[in-house]
């Protein structure tokens, strides 16, 4: 299986696709030059944290009559020429071709190449898959069906509006509902079509946290179209429906596969927090076997899976004598039964002395053993 360490470039991501939303519809409002500039710079920012991002630019595309106005670039800092060539490195760490091919690593170190990247057959593969997420039908996958409703209501009405009464509406607003469709169209085909685009995966469900605001902007929208004429006490019982929403839905949000299966930064740092208040890290030579070992490795500390130790026993008692200063074993454990989880077995040549205990699930837990023989 594949485990990452940056599931939090998601929700980093999230955060600056909202900054520069924010900044988008600040220069809708002013459009003079230092908003422009801050709108460039929370751009740049934006993708740093991942490539994809870089269909945000299409914003930049469309305001371009604006952002070229003589008076406009006359105003301009040396920050907003020099600007466009921040982009070029983002350009050169991925290259967004139909016939990039993606190495994954597979079993026991492997590195083998698992297809092309982005690829058609995948996109028909993972669209339907990935519209099932979106509906809502499973909340722990991150998303609740009356809010999947509300959004695809509130967008018809949007898009409705844009066609039917764009005479009602402002050029701004009709701008701001072009460019938010084009986007999560990009943003659905680009995700859909990458062979690790599914969704319904656990290490693709982060993925998802992308289309967010698109849902909440389109959901509000609704509700204030619905909100809007009743009376208070329709308010109310509005207001108290949603509140029952939010804590009846509130153990699928902790139970959702991005919370209790992506959890690596907090499980890593929590575990080697642990050994190194404990033991000397920097002196001693020590080897983690954990159903995770992806996580620790390549970040410079000696891992492998049990699957390896278990087949290894015997070079591993070498390996403990000659150079090992210490070997610890990270099992996960069911919280509810207290039964050891699947893959996580060691066979009875090790002998273990538990140390000590990490939770950052509340599904599972993670008993820290020392590795006191091995037979």
């Amino acid at each position: 299986s594949i485990w990452i360490t940056s599931s939090g470039f998601e929700g980093l991501n999230l955060l600056f696709i909202l900054i520069f939303l924010i900044a988008y519809h600040n220069f809708l409002l002013t459009k003079d030059a230092p908003t422009a500039e801050l709108l460039f710079l929370s751009f740049i920012l934006l993708i740093q944290c991942r490539y994809e991002s870089l269909i945000f630019g299409i914003v930049l595309l469309t305001l371009l009559p604006h952002l070229l106005r003589k008076d406009m670039i006359r105003k301009y800092s040396f920050f907003a020429y020099s600007a466009p060539l921040l982009i070029i490195p983002i350009l050169w760490q991925r290259r967004l071709f139909l016939s990039v091919i993606e190495p994954v690593r597979m079993s026991l170190g492997l590195i083998e190449t698992s297809g092309q990247g982005f690829n058609l057959h995948s996109l028909g593969i993972n669209a339907s898959k990935n519209i099932y997420v979106f509906s809502g039908i499973d909340p722990n996958y991150g998303f609740i069906l009356i809010i999947s409703i509300l959004s695809i209501v509130g967008a018809y009405l949007l898009i409705k509006d844009c066609i039917l009464k764009s005479s009602e509406m402002t050029s701004d607003a009709r701008h701001i509902v072009f460019t938010g469709v084009v986007m999560f169209v990009l943003l659905f085909l680009i995700y859909s079509s990458y062979q690790w685009g599914n969704f319904r995966l656990p290490i693709s469900n982060r993925l998802a946290i992308v289309f967010l605001p698109f849902f909440v902007f389109a959901s509000i929208h609704f509700i204030h179209k619905i909100l809007s004429p009743v009376q208070r006490n329709a308010k109310i019982f509005l207001f108290a429906l949603w509140s029952f929403v939010l804590v009846y839905f509130w153990p699928y949000a902790s139970n959702q596969i991005l919370i209790h299966t992506l959890q690596p930064t907090c499980e890593y740092n929590k575990i080697l927090n642990y050994i190194d208040h404990h033991h000397d890290t920097e002196l001693e030579k020590i080897l983690l076997i954990s159903d995770r070992p992806n996580q620790y490795f390549i970040h410079g500390h000696g891992a492998i899976d049990f699957a390896y130790a278990n087949s290894h026993s015997a070079e591993l008692k070498s390996f403990f004598i000659s150079y090992f200063d210490r070997i610890f074993v990270l099992q996960r454990y069911s919280t509810a039964n207290q039964a050891l989880l699947k893959d996580n077995e060691l066979n009875s040549a090790y002998q273990l002395n538990a140390t000590g205990k990490i939770k950052c699930s509340f599904k599972s837990f993670i008993r820290i053993s020392e590795v006191l023989e091995i037979n």
